[in-house]
């Protein structure tokens, strides 16, 4: 996991370091702590961004489930950006190569792309900090949210995780106030890193546990 100083020295100047599509689809991992191959394999049919949702699709997701992640205005914006950088290609991450893409027509880009961007950093020394790994993003979220009084069940509930017993319940609902609100807080916490801005996250005590159904 990258602790807040790592992540306010990464993410201002990241652009410069792995290019601003990289930098953009790195933001947007980090924002809503999703798994690489679920941003690689969506379709833009299934993401409004009038509405900020984000349906995503059983196929491209490890366990096999699908699930809606809400879209914060900041996110937003930053796949607005990735949407025009793709033109007309139906995926949200269009495939950049024109080799690959004469090979295999319109299609996304692969799930090291990114990664690839990452490591040639490293070894060029542009990125002075330890090594960031895919696990990273999601255990760094994981880990602050924790500290911002995120509880487990709704930190759960986030990660699209299966929540136990009779707690499970509340998987059938498509918008959990709750989730959003953990999103909400996390994703704005990035964008201040980005922004070199400090973070003044409130959490109200009322929505630090999940609220059962009635």
């Amino acid at each position: 996991m990258l602790a807040e100083g790592e992540l306010r020295a990464l993410l201002p100047g990241i652009d410069k370091t792995i290019g601003r599509e990289n930098g953009l689809t790195l933001r947007v991992l980090l924002a809503t702590y999703v798994r690489i191959n679920e941003p690689v394999m969506a379709w833009r049919e299934f993401i409004n961004l009038k509405c900020g949702s984000w349906f995503v699709q059983d196929k491209s997701v490890k366990t096999r489930q699908e699930f809606m992640v809400p879209l914060l205005p900041v996110v937003i914006g930053r796949m607005r950006e990735l949407k025009a950088f793709a033109g007309d290609s139906l995926w949200q991450l269009s495939v950049r190569s024109n080799k690959r893409r004469n090979r295999l027509g319109d299609t996304h880009i692969g799930n090291t792309t990114l990664w690839a961007a990452i490591t040639r950093a490293f070894e060029a020394s542009k990125l002075e900090m330890r090594c960031l790994t895919p696990q990273d993003t999601r255990s760094t979220a994981t880990s602050h949210m924790r500290d911002m009084g995120v509880s487990h069940e709704v930190s759960e509930l986030a990660f699209n995780h299966k929540l136990k017993g009779m707690e499970g319940i509340y998987e059938a609902r498509e918008e959990i106030p709750e989730r959003r609100g953990a999103r909400g807080l996390w994703a704005q916490f990035t964008a201040d890193c980005c922004d070199k801005k400090e973070s003044v996250i409130v959490w109200p005590s009322r929505a630090l546990q999940l609220r059962k159904a009635k």
